[in-house]
């Protein structure tokens, strides 16, 4: 009877193998960063021999499984650049194909799992459509998805950040191919000041070919191929600009620059731009100090941060955020503002120790009550708060001039914000359905000054109110704060060196303010007024902090920066 029952079990043993084989085959299988570089290599010295469905085809779990990386926090390391290089060098082989009327694939509903940003890639009629750039923009936008989740981390709301359109049964970025009617000279302008006519004629043409811009629950990403290198070594066709009338829509408008040779190396690239030739611009070599302003540096590195640091900038342009020049220098400071061009510190910050691109504080406040920051919410409430009563004071007061402002609304006031000139320069939460306001500023003009009121509800509905303040030529204004910070995450006990050496008074002599520092964002001050700008603070404990330089000039007035919100972690 041993040899039949032996029988038995090693015929149970052979089915259940090959069970398991077969759920094994079922399952989808990771793609390893080494495994996208491998098969993309391969894959691209045969791709042309394929049909362009069977190359698509093979192409596509590559895609999927690098934007998987990017949702799952994968470093942005060597190895995920070669994945990434080897990837778009397989795309950019490809025949890229256009149509000249939008697909709408699809339904945009009124839950905030259908606010969603998506990507065109537009070709005039006058040029040809280039894979590695639409597959670069597609990418793009993995990168600044985990970088607002950084940044509102940074800021104590948590990994918030935008949803994105995505390919059928894939991760990856959908990015819609579409042919305008008309030759790129159209689009594009040599002439300063006209940013707007070009945004204009883009958007309606867009719209023309049947792309849903500026319908609600929709940012649209429209990347337009229109730039010229031209004999001079000028650049002519760059264009970035982006906006957003609600928290409910937006597009930009920004030509493609380098992006079909864009890669993470570039960055960390310290060679002068000057005597190159990129094939996307044209056959003349680039010119330093004509090519590109003085404020984009003169390497290739400097070039492309600033390049993404743009497209970003527009980006939260998109989601309604302002301009903010406070603690703010070229590439060290605000993504709303000059800091957008150190970007690349961002993948490198132990290399770019000196550069940051922040998110601040007032701008993570607001993205907190962005619909497309919100996945999985519902929104009902759509009327606006009302701004009953509002009045700027025409004289300072002890140096600031000061907002009054009553807000109401019938759902819950949640953010009040005030720019001037173009600029953010004061902001409060607020909440209830009614409340009274005095937000005081000191970044203002003598003169006329243009100032905008935004009143903010809990379901991301927003109420703009304009004006004007004409301030006397004889007011006695407070200093203008400037914190250096590049460091705003934290390990306990690690300590944190700032400065508030660039701050300027605009009526006196600057060496002679006084500095006083708040280190934990609760008004009070943790160290005694003194003439020294710089000081470090060592946190003992884990959590958020909210920093800020409390500055008194001259007369007696005293004027406190913009807050930089620190993480410490354990």
């Amino acid at each position: 009877m041993a040899p039949k029952f032996s029988f038995w079990v090693l015929l149970l043993v052979v089915i259940l193998s090959a069970q398991h084989t077969l759920a094994d085959e079922s399952q989808p299988k990771t793609i390893s960063l080494r495994d996208i570089q491998k098969q993309a290599t391969l894959l691209k010295r045969r791709v042309k021999r394929l049909p362009p469905a069977e190359a698509l085809a093979r192409i596509a779990p590559l895609k999927n499984a690098l934007a998987l990386a990017n949702l799952s926090g994968t470093p942005l390391n060597r190895l995920y650049t070669n994945a990434s290089d080897s990837l778009a060098m397989l795309c950019a082989g490809l025949d890229l194909p256009v149509t000249t009327r939008f697909e709408k694939l699809t339904e945009i509903g009124k839950n905030s799992d259908s606010y969603r940003v998506r990507i065109a890639y537009l070709t005039p009629a006058d040029r040809s459509p280039n894979a590695a750039t639409a597959h670069r923009a597609a990418e793009l936008l993995l990168w600044y998805q985990r970088w607002f989740a950084d940044q509102m981390a940074q800021n104590g709301h948590g990994k918030m950040t935008f949803t994105y359109e995505s390919e059928t049964d894939s991760s990856w970025p959908r990015v819609h191919n579409i042919r305008l009617p008309r030759p790129s000279v159209y689009y594009r302008t040599n002439e300063p000041g006209q940013g707007d006519k070009v945004y204009n004629r883009v958007v309606t043409d867009a719209k023309d070919v049947g792309i849903p811009v500026e319908e609600s629950g929709q940012i649209w990403l429209l990347f337009i191929d229109m730039q010229e290198i031209l004999p001079s070594g000028k650049v002519v066709g760059v264009h970035r600009q982006g906006g957003g009338k609600t928290f409910h829509t937006g597009a930009m408008v920004c030509d493609t620059g380098t992006l079909g040779e864009l890669s993470l190396t570039a960055l960390t690239n310290e060679k002068p731009y000057h005597g190159m030739v990129v094939p996307s611009l044209g056959r003349y070599p680039l010119k330093r100090g004509v090519s590109f302003p003085p404020s984009r540096g003169t390497t290739v590195g400097t070039v492309v941060s600033s390049n993404l640091g743009s497209w970003l900038h527009e980006l939260g342009h998109c989601f309604l955020l302002s301009h903010d020049f406070r603690n703010d220098d070229n590439a060290a400071g605000n993504l709303m503002g000059n800091g957008l061009r150190g970007f690349r510190a961002w993948v490198y910050p132990d290399k770019f120790s000196e550069e940051y691109t922040h998110l601040s504080a007032n701008a993570s406040n607001l993205l907190r009550l962005n619909r497309f920051f919100r996945s999985g919410e519902e929104f009902k409430e759509t009327k606006s708060p009302s701004i009953e009563q509002v009045n700027v004071s025409t004289e300072p007061v002890e140096g600031l001039l000061v907002c009054s402002v009553s807000v109401r609304d019938d759902d819950e006031l949640a953010y009040i914000m005030l720019m001037n000139n173009g600029c953010v320069v004061a902001s409060q939460e607020i909440s209830g359905k009614y409340a009274q306001v005095d937000l005081g500023f000191w970044r203002y003009e003598i003169g006329d000054n243009q100032w905008q009121l935004r009143a903010f509800d809990r379901s991301g509905n927003v109420r703009i109110l304009p004006g004007t303040v004409n301030v006397p030529a004889d007011s006695k204004r407070a200093a203008y704060p400037y914190v250096t910070c590049p460091k705003i995450k934290l390990k306990v006990g690690e300590t944190l060196s700032v400065s508030a050496d660039k701050t300027k008074d605009p009526d006196g002599d600057s060496s002679s303010l006084l500095y006083a520092w708040d280190f934990e964002g609760d008004g009070k001050l943790d160290t005694e007024f003194s003439s020294r700008p710089n000081a470090s603070v060592t946190y003992p404990a884990a959590g958020v902090k909210s920093l800020q330089c409390h500055v008194t000039d001259s007369n007696g007035t005293t004027a406190v920066s913009s807050a930089i919100r620190i993480t410490v972690e354990q």
